[in-house]
């Protein structure tokens, strides 16, 4: 199948039209029918994959911004000075993308065909890995099967490729190298059912593209036949050394939702860990006497060089290197990296995670971070466990898993981990109210929240169905997350997500949220100072975009905005910025009359190369028509805020902090107590490995440290 990369294009082109949207499927269907004859062959099937879903390219980092790929197109096409500033205008307007952008320079030129032969999309997928075989941040495999020449550039490659385009297909070009392909709305399980049907199960299991597509086709090569999804399950299990998928999760708005959401069942209680996602692989091949080890990050990305120092712990928990080791083959487990202080006896926020993780041996956002703490360091937390030897553990009960877990991982305090849980039967009378009381636990004990999972369920289903988990955190609920009212001081415009909301052209969709700065001598920002010729002072601490804004008020924002707007500067006439962005992150538009916005957070962090405190992962939950600049939240108040969030808190015998947390959860004490107390709750509830509040804690907490030794009879749930 020798596909013109036109053909792909013209496709793109009809998911970009108006009714593109809505007939996406039926589009994609006939097109396969017209143009997609055969996929037999692993490596065309991958090729068009690669085209129509450039984000499941994992291995394939590019490392081109807008313009380094827009300096590509200038002198491959030969645009001239005058042209070139006038497309360098358009970019820097931010009124359209740098593909059409691109695009309307071609055609204005009126040389519209390329200068080469026509590309195939198999030619097409071939420079595309020898670009990113150029950046560092790509997979060490991909690397080293199509490295070339250290005096090759990306640049180099791409010159003759543009050169071999009509103008067209230029724009196409580039959302592929951005790894976004819109306005074209793209169909992405129908594309996976139409090359194969089983491919979107199998992706679940094999979450890579080009090993996926080799089971498929081994398995049909050697049963001489094409397989159904029940036929490939029976062979299908992960592999050691390629990612598996992860499940998805819904968001518990509150404890009698998330109590809904799992019905009947018996569920295991978890902690939630503020860390990053870890695959952890080990298998012994090729008779070599150390078995390997490689980590995997949520994206799919093989970060063990980044995550070195993580290796000797592994190896350690696991004896790999010791007679007591049990591995045999290899094992797959899902695990989160956190930092530990040895002093606190704790683990750490989130962001100081950065300092001890790397990016290709390089340190990112660590600008204005204090140097790394000698007492801190990287600990490994285990939440399950994905194969073991000949087990195909996917296909086993959560509550198996977990104890497949304690039978191979053993745990070393303040290194390695089990993750902490409790068992509970939401069928119990009871078991809505003790939820309830483990989770104003968690909030006491400034925990990120709960994850809640079906001790029942299977990794991957009947079918392929991934297992499903609840998260259960104070900001999902209504009334409970850290908020505080910001000015809206600027916004900033992405033209394809305007284009997909409807907006006009131009209109703004992240919006820049900022605290008062109170200046030398204690003034404060009153209503109408700007009217009087006062200069207000606002300190940027972070911004909001769909969906985490919602598009009424996107709207107006913008139509508010438009009334007192001005270009980005640092000191205007009336208002002057205080920031620590830079470059593109930066707002192109201020508003002198700024509006007054509520916004939710889940608790604070500490942004990249940043000195400050702020809200993470922001969400606006109303624009206030009635609050003046009087009442958002001053900079010095906004950082104290965090601190206070942030704090560990101390012992507390009398448990008042989860008393408190279990009110405003709308939970009365006495009525949690006396069904506590009950003597069906023996019969009702089998507790299994509780680290959050039975005897089976202290064994879990010799991992972690001895403060929660103490803590954990604060429930008195036994």
């Amino acid at each position: 199948m020798a596909l013109p990369f036109s053909t792909i294009c013209l496709l793109w082109e009809q998911l970009s039209s108006p009714d593109g949207v809505s007939e996406a499927d039926q589009i994609m269907q006939q097109w396969f029918e017209q143009h997609v004859s055969s996929l037999k062959q692993e490596d065309h099937a991958l090729a068009l994959l690669s085209c129509l879903l450039p984000c499941k390219r994992y291995d394939r980092i590019y490392g081109l911004g807008e313009k380094q790929i827009t300096a590509i197109v200038v002198r491959a096409w030969g645009i001239g000075s005058s042209r070139r500033k006038a497309l360098e205008k358009q970019q820097d307007n931010g009124n359209i993308d740098c593909a059409s952008a691109i695009l309307n320079a071609l055609v204005e030129s009126g040389d519209l065909r390329g200068y080469k032969t026509p590309l195939t999309v198999q030619e097409v997928e071939a420079t595309l890995d020898r670009v990113a075989a150029t950046c560092d941040f790509s997979s060490a495999d991909l690397r080293e099967r199509h490295g070339t020449s250290s005096r090759t550039t990306a640049s180099d490659l791409l010159v003759d490729v543009f050169r071999s385009m009509s103008a067209q297909e230029v724009p196409w070009a580039i959302r592929l190298l951005l790894k976004d392909l819109r306005p074209a709305v793209v169909p992405e399980t129908l594309v996976l059912q139409l090359v194969h049907d089983s491919l979107p199960h199998v992706l679940h299991v094999l979450n890579s593209m080009s090993s996926a597509l080799a089971f498929i086709h081994d398995e049909e090569e050697r049963r001489g036949k094409k397989l159904s999804c029940q036929e490939l399950q029976t062979t299908l299990q992960p592999q050691a050394g390629t990612l598996v998928g992860l499940p998805g999760f819904e968001k518990a708005r509150g404890i009698v939702h998330g109590h809904r959401l799992m019905r009947d069942r018996e569920v295991s209680v978890e902690r939630k860990y503020d860390g990053e996602y870890c695959q952890v692989h080990v298998w012994k091949q090729g008779g070599k006497k150390k078995p390997e080890v490689k980590l995997f990050s949520k994206s799919g990305r093989d970060s063990t060089h980044d995550r070195s120092t993580i290796v000797p712990t592994v190896r350690q928990c696991l004896g790999l290197d010791t007679a007591r080791c049990t591995l045999q083959i290899h094992c797959i487990l899902v695990a989160e990296l956190v930092v530990w202080n040895d002093n606190a006896d704790d683990i750490m926020p989130f962001y100081k995670i950065r300092r001890y993780v790397t990016r290709e041996g390089r340190r990112l956002g660590c600008a204005e971070d204090s140097p790394p703490d000698p007492g801190e360091h990287l600990m490994v937390v285990f939440h399950d466990i994905l194969l073991w030897d000949e087990r195909k553990c996917i296909d086993e009960i959560y509550s198996q898993r977990r104890r497949y877990l304690h039978e191979l991982v053993q745990p070393i305090v303040g290194r390695a981990a089990i993750g902490e849980q409790i068992v509970m039967n939401f069928s119990a009378s009871d078991s809505e109210r003790r939820l309830a009381r483990q989770m104003a636990f968690a909030l006491a004990q400034n925990w990120e929240g709960l994850v809640l999972k079906a001790c029942q369920g299977p990794y991957v289903g009947v079918g392929g169905a991934m297992a499903r988990h609840v998260k259960l955190k104070k900001d999902y609920i209504p009334g409970l997350g850290d908020s505080a009212d910001f000015a809206v001081v600027g916004g900033q415009c992405d033209p394809l997500t305007a284009a997909s909301l409807g907006l006009k052209r131009g209109s703004w969709t992240t919006f820049f949220l900022a605290c008062r700065q109170v200046e030398a001598g204690g003034r404060q920002v009153e209503a109408g100072d700007h009217d009087q010729g006062m200069t207000t002072c606002f300190h940027i601490v972070g911004q909001v975009s769909p969906p985490s804004i919602s598009v009424a008020d996107v709207r107006f924002l913008n139509a508010h905005g438009r009334l007192s707007q001005m270009s980005f500067s640092i000191q205007n006439e009336g208002l002057r910025i205080v920031t620590e962005l830079k470059g593109k992150a930066l707002p192109t538009h201020l508003f002198s009359q700024a509006a007054v916005a509520e916004v939710i957070g889940a608790g604070f962090d500490r942004p990249a190369d940043a000195r400050y405190s702020t809200l993470r992962f922001p969400r606006v939950v109303k624009i206030h028509h009635d609050r003046g600049l009087q009442e958002v939240v001053d900079f010095v108040e906004y950082q104290a805020m965090a601190q206070t969030s942030r704090e560990a808190l101390q012992d507390d015998p009398e448990g008042t902090d989860q008393h408190s947390w279990l009110a405003r959860l709308g939970y009365d004490r006495s009525d949690c107590e006396s069904e506590a107390a009950t003597p069906s709750r023996a019969s009702e509830v089998q507790d299994s490995a509780s680290p959050f509040d039975d005897s089976q804690s202290v064994q879990n907490d010799s991992a972690t440290g001895t403060k929660r030794q103490a803590r954990s009879d604060e429930l008195a749930v036994h």
